[in-house]
This record gives structure tokens, C-alpha cells and sequence, in this order.
């Protein structure tokens, strides 16, 4: 979560405020909004390439990238439901428990 989140009380994730709050027939936003979230999972998968987690075996890279991916969206819509990175701190402790 950024410094900026936190000053201006959190509120989630703005891209998928923008795509829910968007007509579905406005297909640019929908491209950006989607776009972004590959761009996230992208990364998410590029960091779990880069770990040791092979002695656990408990999930593969693409199961274990999906799930940071899932928990990290959760945590943010969860969070801008409540006005708070609750949410989003438990997911990291879950993420950090899997890795």
C-alpha cells in the first residue's frame, strides 16, 4: 500500500473502482483496467520465478503466483470495503506463510 493510501484513508484498488464504475460497453477502460491487472499478475509471476520455494512443493509457480495474485486483489476489495489495509496486511502474512 502507498504512503498516498494511507494519508488519504484507503480506499482500494482505483483500477477496479474505474472498471466497475465504467459503462460495460466502453471497451477502452475495460482494455486499461485489464490491462493493468496483467501487468500486476505479470510481475507477481517474474518475483516467484526469483524465490526459493521448491523445498515445500505445496504449490507450482503458476498455482502459487495465482494466489498471491487473488489474495492481493481480495485484500484490496475487502480493504476499500472497510476503509482499511487490514485486509491487505493479512493477505501479505498469508502470502509470506506460503513462501
Amino acid at each position: 500500500m502507498s504512503k498516498r493510501q494511507q494519508r488519504l484513508d484507503f480506499k482500494g484498488c482505483h483500477f477496479s473502482k474505474i472498471g466497475s464504475e465504467a459503462s460495460q460497453h466502453d471497451k477502452k477502460v475495460f482494455d486499461l483496467v485489464k490491462d493493468h491487472k496483467e501487468r500486476l499478475r505479470t510481475t507477481i509471476s517474474e518475483l516467484v520465478l526469483r524465490i526459493d520455494h521448491d523445498h515445500r512443493q505445496l504449490l507450482s509457480n503458476e498455482l502459487l503466483t495465482d494466489t498471491i495474485f487473488l489474495l492481493l486483489e481480495g485484500g484490496l476489495a475487502t480493504g476499500a470495503v472497510y476503509r482499511s489495509s487490514e485486509p491487505l496486511q493479512h493477505a501479505k502474512e498469508i502470502v509470506a506463510t506460503l513462501i
